[in-house]
């Protein structure tokens, strides 16, 4: 078993928060890491 998604994830975020400074609304990026990483599985599933 690995941690892969989770290490996955946590650089996605990562990356978003540096993306996104001067946003002035955490709840505004909180739900764009949400909504990316949902779509980014519903891609990988319909690849297969």
């Amino acid at each position: 078993m690995t941690n892969g998604i989770a290490e996955g994830l946590n650089s996605l975020i990562k990356e978003l928060i540096n993306y996104s400074h001067g946003l002035k609304s955490f709840d505004r990026m909180r739900k764009r890491v949400i909504f990316i990483d949902e779509n980014r599985y519903k891609k990988k599933k319909q690849k297969e």
